[in-house]
């Protein structure tokens, strides 16, 4: 069983109301709108305030239909614990009776088996949502599905244990903010926008620090693994540096950085602000015509105007009579905290930060910097050139040699969450650009496998690349396709402790309603924390199981779910991957479930997972502890790649391995590509060599 919560609280404080015409219809079949409302918007159920849900009178077994015309993003079972609060369960919907009683058996008297109940949420247009809970389902539809305004989408039932009688409970949010239930069905409405926040200009030294003590002990508290990538002598000096930086009044963008600091340091992705940042990055008046980045440890141009295109992949020294190492040591200080934070010792996405955004990081808030984006640069070759600026507004009138745009947007796509096609070679291929995959799609995918079995295909490529990842079951669905033995997520996962937290006061989604939780969680001896072991192996799907050779391509955006995923293709040895290493560490990663902390004086809201969830505890020098998923066959980064010269190199190369026939083996070491720069370097040499023999052989001639 595994339970999410869902933050009220936190929509509370970022409300929109949205006055239209009553354009929904009353849910409960064969009434009228407005009848039988039980509790409004800024009503009391046993002193708990209602801010923003609606929850109607019915009879059991009553007929719900759909309030709108849209499709079916989430449903499954449902048990709200308090109106700040509440558990998703993602047991399949079989028999409800019986699946109420497993739920409620399992949580040991947590859940009231009556008040277990279906929530689905329906996704209309412009960003509209409508959940609609105290339901049991007549039909378990799947996500994705298409349901029209008026159809039946279940039967009345319970919808929260302190409501005795049958009801529903009605949510309204746009652009996932909290919104008016009432005034779209055409009554009026007791919804209230609340009183907005007055920000801090200053924040005294007292006030930061109890921020920051805040902070601290809910990470020391709830964070599992808080040493792992950093002593706890580097944790206690930061923190130290931290409150020798707050003895006196600073701006709250100021105190943002220093906890931005902090988290950058401990080296998890998921530990992150919630809250928009203060440190906002603003479009740039300017842009200039060269674009420039390291690439390992050379300064290199990787693109111009089509006037200077023969400077392009040249070696600059100097750049504004800085030189290129002093420089590089000089920018970092200038490259936002947000995105320096990445998992553990993952090397990749710090390679391509300087390959693609050291120009931009250049001219950010570095003082040094023409303020119109001129530049001059001194190359490897002594040569100089001059550079302008121009605004950014007409970068579109301003073509560049090579257009990057199909770099950074592979396999991400407004469009689609995934494609197919098939290629030559007997070679089917699969673009995850999400992990975010609803049910409808999942099947999508699976007839295509289905396809390509069918017609005796041999190869599979499945491409993760520019992926922030998703749904576990999106993952396991996918890898029941191409699994050969049954497999498992986790080896376990761990907890700092089995209770009620000291800290979660300051949550927005939890609180003292939240119950224990991780009763399941077990303490292990001489061992720190609570454990919960994997007890189940998942089995490959034996209707659609495609047995070939898989190739996964991975990069530095592959993250999260889309780390997982070829972890779980190298854990078992079902493919070869290819590309660079994933931006999620292999053997672990926090998440599952957060505790969203506010800060009570800066109102800085921080996002702290709370289970740690191993994959892998075998650590070998092929992946080392804290490094993500690492190629069995690597790419690296070249100007031609980017600049997309011959199209998308790392699934031309996926495409060149099967042609060739390479794929893993046991115990060998990896073949890797080179970047142009070598073979640059291979032709170089080579030359030389022939130009040597012919200067011996015309002196032997003479």
């Amino acid at each position: 069983m595994i339970k999410q919560t869902i933050s009220i609280a936190l929509l509370m404080l970022c409300v929109i109301t949205h006055a239209q015409t009553s354009d929904f219809i009353w849910p409960v079949k064969g009434k009228k709108a407005g009848e039988n409302i039980l509790y409004a918007p800024q009503s009391y159920i046993d002193k708990e305030l209602n801010f923003g849900e609606l929850f109607i009178s019915t009879n059991l077994t009553d007929t719900i239909v759909s309030p709108i015309e849209g499709e079916v993003k989430i449903i499954g079972y449902h048990y709200l614990q308090s109106l700040y609060y509440s558990f998703g369960f993602k047991n399949p919907i079989n028999n409800f009776t019986q699946d109420c009683k497993a739920i409620a058996d399992k949580g040991k008297g947590e859940f009231k088996k009556n008040f277990i109940n279906i929530n689905i949420g329906i996704k209309g247009n412009n960003g509209l949502m409508v959940y609609i809970s105290g339901l049991e389902a007549i039909t378990p539809f799947k996500t994705g599905t298409k349901i029209k305004k008026g159809q039946i989408i279940g039967l009345a039932r319970y919808s929260y244990h302190k409501i005795p009688s049958s009801s529903i409970m009605v949510s309204v949010s746009r652009h996932s903010m909290s919104a008016d239930p009432m005034t779209p069905f055409g009554i009026k409405t007791t919804f209230k926008k609340p009183t907005k926040l007055v920000e801090k200009t200053i924040l005294s030294p007292n006030e930061m620090t109890t921020d920051l003590n805040i902070f601290t002990e809910a990470l020391i508290e709830g964070f599992p693994g808080l040493y792992d990538y950093i002593t706890k002598q580097e944790f206690d000096s930061i923190i130290d540096k931290t409150r020798k930086a707050i003895e006196k009044p600073l701006k709250p963008l100021d105190f943002e950085k220093l906890i931005q600091n902090i988290i950058s340091s401990i080296h998890d992705f998921h530990l992150c602000l919630l809250s928009p940042p203060l440190d906002k990055i603003k479009i740039p008046t300017y842009t200039t015509d060269i674009r420039f980045g390291w690439f390992n440890d050379t300064l290199m141009v990787r693109n111009t105007l089509p006037k200077d295109s023969l400077l392009i992949n040249k070696q600059i020294v100097e750049i504004d009579g800085v030189p290129a190492d002093s420089l590089r040591q000089n920018i970092k200080k200038y490259i936002p905290s947000s995105y320096k934070n990445t998992d553990g010792f993952v090397k990749s996405y710090s390679d391509y930060l300087g390959i693609a955004y050291f120009d931009w990081f250049y001219f950010y808030k570095n003082k040094l910097a023409n303020k119109n984006y001129k530049l001059t640069i001194k190359l490897a070759d002594g040569t100089t050139h001059k550079f302008g600026g121009y605004f950014y507004k007409d970068r579109d009138k301003t073509k560049m040699y090579y257009n990057k745009s199909n770099f950074f947007y592979i396999n991400d796509t407004d469009s689609a969450n995934f494609t197919t096609k098939l290629l030559p070679n007997k070679t089917a291929f699969v673009g995850v650009g999400t992990f975010q995959l609803n049910e409808v799609e999942l099947d999508s995918i699976t007839n295509f496998v289905q396809l390509a079995i069918d017609s005796s295909y041999q190869n599979l490529i499945i491409d993760v690349r520019n992926n922030y990842g998703g749904e576990i079951e999106a993952i396991n669905r996918l890898y029941g396709l191409i699994a050969q033995e049954p497999f498992s997520q986790t080896t376990y996962n761990r907890v700092n402790k089995k209770g009620d937290f000291e800290f979660f006061k300051h949550c927005e989604n939890y609180g003292p309603e939240s119950g224990i939780l991780f009763q399941e969680y077990n303490k292990q001896t001489d061992k720190e924390g609570y454990y919960l072991y994997s007890d189940s192996l998942l089995k490959p799907n034996v209707n659609t199981n495609f047995k070939g050779k898989v190739y996964v391509l991975t990069n530095e955006i592959s993250f999260s779910a889309a780390t997982v995923f070829p972890a779980m293709v190298h854990k078992y040895k079902r493919g070869a991957i290819v590309g660079r290493e994933t931006r999620g560490a292999y053997h672990q990663l926090k998440a599952e479930k957060f505790a969203n902390i506010r800060l009570t004086n800066s109102r800085i809201m921080v996002r702290i997972p709370l289970i740690q969830i191993v994959f892998d505890t075998t650590k070998t020098s092929n992946i080392p502890l804290g490094r993500g998923v690492l190629p069995d066959f690597p790419v690296e980064f070249s100007i031609r790649e980017i600049a997309s010269v011959n199209g998308d190199s790392i699934l031309n190369y996926a495409q060149h391995l099967i042609a060739t026939n390479q794929y893993i083996k046991a115990n060998i070491v990896p073949t890797e590509i080179k970047s142009n720069n070598y073979y640059v370097y291979v032709l170089a040499l080579i030359a030389a060599v022939l130009m040597t023999i012919f200067a011996i052989y015309k002196r032997i001639k003479k």
